[in-house]
């Protein structure tokens, strides 16, 4: 095992891990204070990232520039997340709402340093997570070997646990806040509506909707048949499925014994983290 996962994987605390990436990579440390125009969205993987990407993405393509056309999978990535060049798109949301950069980040603890002027952070239950990862990861992907349910609890908790507390440390401040995705699935409207007045964006309840539209799972699957044809996924390599798979709430009872509950119950303890910061179905 090395270093680095020794590090992340330690229950002796969180700051452990974020010490060892600012030691290892001070200059990338120095880089998270240079964004104090920008709109951050730090994720737990599998907790509706490039769900509420598209809703965002969407809504400012409506209400701000006038689009007409949904924003899709593909073109939220080249138009808006993460990108640093200079584009028509960019400077008009600039001038609109004040952010110059609109960027995206998961599994990085330096993103607690982030001095980002809004940071929104979606997390989900660690048991719907758990279910999620494993068909993402494993099952639903070309791998030597499967492993079991009780291997995968012991082998990925400690990667869910490292997540949630990245979203949970970096939206602890007065510039974050966090959006479980049990509501963004819920009421998505409620809670872009929510992410808006946050981030001080002007809001439009007929563009909101509109962007709630634009972001419903038969677009995904839609942009997912466009840009891979010969089957595959919109996000993953070596996929055998797609990329919307359920995503319902509660999905975990189909799944995990009431031991195997227990056992990732007792793996997130050693983080400080309980199962009661979450809603669970």
């Amino acid at each position: 095992m090395s270093i680095k996962t020794r590090v992340r994987c330690s229950p002796v605390g969180e700051p452990t891990a974020l010490a060892y990436r600012v030691l290892r990579s001070p200059r990338s440390a120095l880089g998270e204070r240079t964004f104090g125009d920008t709109f951050l969205l730090v994720t737990m993987r599998k907790s509706g990232t490039h769900y509420t990407m598209l809703l965002l993405a969407n809504y400012l393509s409506f209400h701000f520039l006038g689009g007409e056309e949904r924003v899709d999978f593909h073109a939220m990535g080249q138009e808006l997340w993460n990108q640093r060049k200079k584009s028509a798109f960019l400077d008009r949301l600039r001038a609109e709402t004040g952010y110059r950069f609109w960027l995206h980040r998961h599994d990085n603890s330096l993103v607690r340093l982030n001095n980002a002027k809004t940071i929104i952070g979606t997390y989900r239950n660690p048991l719907d997570t758990f279910v999620s990862r494993y068909h993402f990861w494993y099952v639903n992907r070309r791998v030597p070997s499967v492993p079991s349910i009780d291997e995968a609890i012991e082998r990925d908790t400690a990667a869910i646990a490292g997540e949630y507390a990245d979203v949970r440390a970096a939206c602890a401040r007065r510039s974050g806040m966090r959006v479980p995705y049990e509501r963004l699935v819920r009421d998505p409207l409620g809670a872009l509506g929510e992410m808006l007045d946050f981030a001080g964006i002007e809001r439009d309840g007929d563009d909101e909707q509109r962007a709630v539209e634009a972001a419903a799972a038969r677009h995904i699957a839609r942009d997912e048949e466009r840009y891979c044809p010969d089957g595959g996924n919109l996000v993953g390599h070596n996929m055998t499925a797609g990329f919307i798979r359920s995503g319902r709430v509660g999905e975990w009872k189909e799944f995990l014994t009431h031991g195997q509950r227990q056992r990732i119950e007792e793996l997130l303890a050693g983080y400080r983290i309980s199962l009661d910061e979450f809603v669970l179905e």
